[in-house]
């Protein structure tokens, strides 16, 4: 490999790199918020074990691990590597993709129809007051 496909190898990862902490760290609020708020409302009423709550829990812990596999091997800016570990980062987009989709036109329809008026205005409270807009 010619030294400037090494360079523009190695700039493209650290771009990636710098996108992903970001990301990450709002990702982390998104579903700290979800979790803490929103899904402990609707808990009361469909579970927490089982179904959709379950399931978007355990697609947050999924995108977390992605992104920290991503970010620990490149801690290193091994160029070898940059497609293996630029791979976790698609999977974490699909997955995510998916996961919104979800949460769009699965899990906040059913919370429309499940909270009552006092309690949407709870959690639209407790949200604001998280940041989640």
């Amino acid at each position: 490999m010619i030294n400037g496909e090494l360079e523009n190898k190695r700039e493209a990862l650290g771009a990636l790199r710098k996108g992903t902490e970001s990301f990450s760290a709002q990702l982390k609020h998104h579903a700290e918020r979800e979790e803490n708020v929103l899904f402990t409302m609707m808990a009361r009423y469909i579970g927490h074990e089982n179904g959709p709550i379950a399931v978007m829990e355990y697609e947050h812990d999924e995108a977390e691990k992605y992104i920290e596999i991503f970010l620990n091997g490149t801690k290193i800016m091994d160029e070898g590597q940059a497609e293996m570990l630029a791979s976790y980062i698609v999977q974490m987009y699909e997955l995510l993709t998916s996961h919104f989709f979800k949460e769009e036109n699965v899990l906040f329809p059913m919370a429309e129809n499940l909270l009552s008026a006092a309690e949407k205005d709870e959690l639209e409270e407790k949200i604001c007051t998280t940041g989640l807009q």
